[in-house]
Parts: structure tokens; C-alpha cells; sequence
């Protein structure tokens, strides 16, 4: 299976309607998702539901790579048939080498988590 890429809807501009928001499933758990990171963090936006309606599930931010980068994953769990979103510091969990650069990677549980990415301007 194959990494499955997110792109972000970007806010126009203030009082205006942004493109559609469309929430993705990964096509593979193992491999999950990918997303640009080239906004500023407070503006990035990640919008999670887990679809699973009898289980509780798990995302994991991959640590980023840079000299600043966390040490550690972050895990996020997320209750059955809910919807959350976060922020994520990019010093922290942004790749800056290899075939990820400039990248977030989130690896789900499973692939009834769904993952839509918003940047306000």
C-alpha cells in the first residue's frame, strides 16, 4: 500500500467561504497519512474522526527529524464515533530530510480514522 497524502483547504481570506472540507481515510494503517506543513502552526488545523462506532482508537504523530524535533511520538486517542482536531508544534513533528521534508506524518490504528486539514490566512 501506498502513504496517503492530505492536502490542507485554505482559508480565501475572512468573511468568505473556504473550498470543501473533505475528511480521508488512509488506504493503509501501517503507511498512513502525510501532509504539508508549510503554514504556521497556530493556522494548520488537523481535523481526526474515528468512524469506528464500538471501539476507541489511536492516532500517532511521528516525532519530526530536525535538531529541535521531539524525542518522542505523540499519541492521541480518540473515543468511538468522535471528531477532534489539533495543532502541532512543527519544530517538534515536522520531517526536514528524505522523502518526507516539509512533511507531517500521522499513522492511525486503523483505516476507520479519517483525517481532513485545515490552513486559516
Amino acid at each position: 500500500m501506498a502513504v496517503t497524502a492530505i492536502t490542507a483547504v485554505k482559508s480565501p481570506d475572512v468573511n468568505a467561504l473556504s473550498g470543501a472540507v473533505t475528511f480521508t481515510a488512509a488506504t493503509s494503517a501501517t503507511d498512513g497519512f502525510v501532509c504539508d506543513f508549510d503554514g504556521k502552526d497556530y493556522k494548520m488545523a488537523f481535523i481526526v474522526q474515528n468512524t469506528n462506532d464500538s471501539a476507541n482508537k489511536t492516532i500517532t504523530i511521528k516525532a519530526g527529524d530536525s535538531k529541535r524535533a521531539s524525542a518522542n511520538d505523540l499519541v492521541f486517542s480518540l473515543t468511538k464515533s468522535k471528531t477532534y482536531f489539533f495543532t502541532l508544534d512543527s519544530a517538534l513533528f515536522k520531517k526536514v530530510t528524505g522523502s518526507t521534508a516539509g512533511k507531517v506524518v500521522i499513522i492511525p490504528e486503523s483505516t476507520d480514522i479519517k483525517i481532513a486539514v485545515i490552513e486559516l490566512t
